[in-house]
């Protein structure tokens, strides 16, 4: 054990009264550099301190402003229209929409089970016939049953229609070319006091997706406007402007699933999602497909996209219209089937 008489001497000899002139000299030498690092670290720490509360106020500032846009967005949405051709009349709207009837499907394909649902409540859902009336309505009569949205695209596509169809909309707006690809390629040079198109729409959807090629992204597009358009009209006139590789297919029509799948553009790819994948991997797939899905399109660029001469918008060349209407240009590269087999037909031929 320590000395307590040690101690003592110890603690005297540090008492300045028991210092010599020179023992003081050194302390308060030493004293004093302590205390200039001292204040020197605390000017450091509230340099940092102060450049962190910067930056999280410049993010904030950007939260705040990008919050205002979007508001001042949904409330220039103006769903009124005056192409009546487009839209049905005696196509009365629900009372009521559900799809937890899962019941009348029994006997039907099993469907991949759902991820878990994201926290909306089936006010989205779209009205649907049951199995028997869909396998014996016309095709264009026949609206696929959707779940509640699990992703933010099921959610887009639920939103857009029941509140175009839920607001009274009589009509899709006359756009001319349909759809407009000028939303997408140039955002910034739309009329942002005007109604909101179903272009408009689609296209601040593919403007978040991670779809690598340009071309890739402008026919995203073109297949989402145009099943958008028929979800809002359900006439046969929007279903005959469907592409054909977009049309849902039988098992679409009577077993219910998450409407990302109705997006995508191979039909045997959709029904074999529908009956053999985990629909909760949605994410994966997405990036597998996404970074090299390709329309095949053999020429530039330029030759598919033209701009109309003001600068600001921008049409589809009829030649590449119908190019990326036929299902079977498009392809992904072959490693996508090694993370989902039934993508290889879809594949493209390693060089």
């Amino acid at each position: 054990m320590d000395d307590p008489n040690k101690r003592a001497v110890v603690n005297a000899n540090r008492r300045v009264a028991n210092m010599t002139s020179s023992q003081i000299e050194s302390k308060r030498s030493i004293d004093r550099a302590n205390q200039r690092y001292c204040r020197a670290k605390r000017k450091t720490q509230l340099g940092q301190l102060q450049s962190q509360v910067e930056e999280l106020t410049r993010e904030l500032d950007d939260a705040r402003r990008q919050l205002r846009e979007y508001r001042e967005r949904e409330e220039t949405w103006d769903f009124a229209g005056n192409n009546a051709n487009l839209l049905d009349p005696t196509w009365d709207l629900p009372s009521t929409s559900s799809l937890n009837h899962r019941n009348q499907f029994q006997g039907h394909p099993s469907p991949g089970p759902p991820s878990r649902p994201l926290p909306w409540t089936g006010h989205f859902i779209l009205d649907y016939d049951s199995p028997f009336t869909a396998l014996h309505a016309a095709e264009w009569k026949a609206i696929p049953p959707l779940t509640d949205a699990t992703t933010q695209l099921d959610q887009v596509i639920l939103t857009t229609t029941q509140t175009l169809r839920s607001r009274g909309f009589r009509a899709a707006h006359k756009e001319s070319p349909f759809p407009s690809i000028s939303s997408l390629l140039n955002p910034a040079g739309q009329d942002k006091s005007g109604s909101c198109s179903i272009s408009t729409a689609a296209a601040a959807q593919v403007g978040r997706s991670p779809v690598a090629s340009l071309l890739a992204r402008v026919g995203f597009m073109y297949f989402l406007s145009h099943l958008l358009r028929w979800y809002i009209c359900r006439t046969k006139e929007s279903y005959d402007q469907l592409p054909s590789c977009i049309r849902p297919t039988l098992l679409q029509r009577t077993v219910p699933h998450p409407a990302w799948i109705d997006v995508i553009v191979w039909p045997e790819v959709r029904d074999a999602i529908i009956q053999h994948m985990d629909w909760s991997r949605f994410y994966e797939f997405r990036a597998v497909v996404s970074k090299s899905l390709c329309v095949g399109w053999p020429h530039m660029d330029t030759r598919a996209v033209f701009e109309s001469g003001d600068g600001k918008n921008y049409k589809l060349s009829s030649v590449f219209e119908q190019h990326l209407r036929d299902g079977s240009n498009w392809t992904v590269g072959a490693d996508a089937a090694e993370a989902f087999p039934f993508l290889k037909p879809v594949c493209r031929e390693s060089p």
